[in-house]
């Protein structure tokens, strides 16, 4: 069965927002099958990566409104307005768009070692085994999220 570009948006529209395709299924009744391949023929992933990104702007400019509310209302000290600001703080940690480039760069270098292991050129791993350190440890020092 076809089903339109709507249905297929509509579904990664719900996969971003973290339903599972099981809820998707129901929900857009689409069978689970169809929506697993879409899942990996459409990179729904990369949706999730760039969607994170998005939303780590979004917890962070709520942070700072938030901290100037506070400021503003004299409420800095008030225990419930410094626990949602931890709360925020954690969630922008976890989504942190340098943490998702470095996840991103790491997939790379993974994907770049099986290639070079595949190959069975010896002198071309051994070159890459000696400069894979060092890179791996210049992009966590360049893309690391910043305390």
């Amino acid at each position: 069965m076809a089903f339109s570009q709507v249905t297929k948006d509509l579904a990664l529209q719900h996969f971003i927002e973290g339903k599972s395709l099981a809820q998707i299924s129901n929900i857009l009744n689409v069978p689970l099958k169809t929506l697993y391949n879409w899942k990996y023929k459409y990179d729904w992933a990369s949706f999730l990566r760039i969607g994170n990104i998005e939303i780590a702007m979004s917890v962070e400019q709520e942070m700072y409104r938030l901290v100037q509310t506070m400021i503003n209302n004299n409420t800095i000290g008030d225990p419930a307005q410094v626990d949602k600001l931890v709360k925020l703080t954690k969630a922008l940690e976890r989504l942190s768009p340098n943490r998702q480039i470095l996840n991103s760069l790491y997939r790379i270098l993974e994907a770049i070692t099986d290639y070079v292991n595949l190959a069975q050129d010896p002198i071309f791993a051994k070159s890459w085994q000696k400069h894979l350190k060092p890179l791996s440890q210049h992009l966590k020092k360049v893309f690391s999220p910043k305390d």
